[in-house]
């Protein structure tokens, strides 16, 4: 009889042992997963970050052009220096936080490719005015076309 109780105990205490490990093992890949996740959530936030400075840094040239290009004044155009640097800084930083995902990298190339095109727009818009030729409207429609393909990234 002893022999008996002392068994059920120890498979007793065998079993809440397993099961104790069994616990300990799923919790620690929960936690695992789940500090994982929160990584890439906090990622995926420095990218959305970075996208949205990079529409800033554009529209605040856009800004700049447009009052130097309505006033002639070329202190207008202070923000619009160094414009294609601190984009592309940006750019650069939103390639490197997506290094491993090909879709995403694909669409940072895109984007630099608009960013490119619409400071190009800027800058010939920004010419004509220095050298006091007429501004081109087609210059004008394709720079606010360009800008719309950016914001919708």
């Amino acid at each position: 009889m002893k022999s008996t109780f002392k068994r059920n105990i120890q498979i007793s205490f065998g079993l809440s042992l397993f099961i104790l490990i069994v616990s300990s093992a799923a919790s620690f890949f929960s936690i695992n997963a789940l500090l994982d996740s929160s990584r890439m959530v906090g990622r995926t936030n420095l990218v959305i970050q970075e996208l949205d400075n990079v529409t800033l840094i554009i529209k605040d040239a856009e800004t700049s052009q447009r009052g130097y290009l309505l006033t002639g004044l070329k202190n207008f155009l202070e923000p619009y220096n160094g414009i294609r640097l601190r984009a592309l800084t940006n750019i650069k930083h939103i390639k490197e936080l997506t290094t491993d995902n090909p879709f995403q990298q694909k669409n940072v190339g895109q984007l630099n490719n608009l960013i490119e095109k619409r400071i190009s727009y800027m800058e010939r818009l920004i010419d004509l005015k220095k050298a006091g030729q007429p501004l081109n409207l087609r210059f004008l429609q394709e720079g606010k076309d360009s800008m719309d393909e950016i914001e919708v990234f």
